[in-house]
């Protein structure tokens, strides 16, 4: 449905991010891939994936800005933050991976596979787009945990499981994300890890984090229609790095 939506859709001029992170690639073999899951599903349930980073769905900042007490000391966020979208967002940004995916793949089986929770490492230091990025801090890279073999006992004849995980996807107005010190325009952003696995030890060889962003260069205020075409964009934008730049030599 998305792709139909994007054929129509206006073309967006303004900035564009497609930040890739790929550790080793898996030898070429038999490809079983595992249904997209969200990182917020396997992480703690008490954790706020606003906060942390993991939010899928649809926010809407309002009311200015307050100080709180953050990990590296006082840092700004938006004074309400309204959550939405949640079940139609987590369903577009599933088929739309599950689509780059099965075109990376060609005629790979899919398969139902618990993901583990990764393991999440705080990035140090600062960065150029720091206080005004579409995103909450601290930053942090993802480590894939083991899978559990017993768990691959029941998939078909493969020599690599393709885990997906969705880390973030979101549409936002303009405001300010956890930590921030400028606030940021509206726009959205998407993030996935891509882990593929031997699918019989269940020891992870090799993964990918991609993320995309676009942001909207002067709008801070947009319409239903805007935040489609910006949830739009940034899946174009994920399509290729996922075909491409995978943890797999498809």
């Amino acid at each position: 449905m998305w792709l139909l939506l994007l054929s129509a859709s206006v073309a967006l001029s303004g900035p564009r991010m497609s930040e890739v992170e790929t550790r080793g690639r898996a030898p070429r073999g038999a490809v079983v891939l595992a249904e997209p899951t969200l990182l917020a599903h396997v992480e703690d349930p008490e954790t706020d994936p606003f906060r942390a980073g993991s939010f899928v769905g649809s926010l809407m900042f309002s009311g200015g800005y307050i100080t709180e007490a953050g990990p590296f000391g006082m840092q700004n966020i938006s004074a309400r933050v309204e959550r939405g979208g949640q079940d139609r967002v987590r369903e577009l940004a599933t088929d739309a991976l599950r689509e780059a995916l099965d075109s990376a793949c060609g005629d790979c089986a899919w398969a139902d596979l618990p993901s583990p929770a990764p393991r999440r490492r705080k990035l140090p230091g600062t960065y150029a787009e720091e206080g005004r990025d579409n995103l909450a801090l601290p930053r942090f890279r993802l480590e894939p945990a083991s899978l559990d073999p017993a768990a691959l006992a029941h998939l078909p004849e493969a020599d690599i499981v393709v885990v997906p995980l969705i880390v973030a996807c979101y549409t936002h107005n303009g405001g300010w994300f956890p930590g921030q010190t400028w606030g940021t325009t509206a726009g959205a952003r998407f993030r996935v890890l891509i882990t593929s696995y031997d699918a019989r030890a269940g020891q992870a060889l090799a993964w990918s984090e991609i993320d995309v962003r676009y942001l909207d260069p002067e709008e801070s205020s947009p319409n239903s229609s805007q935040v489609e075409q910006y949830l739009l964009e940034v899946f174009d934008l994920i399509g290729k790095p996922v075909r491409r730049k995978g943890p797999v030599r498809w």
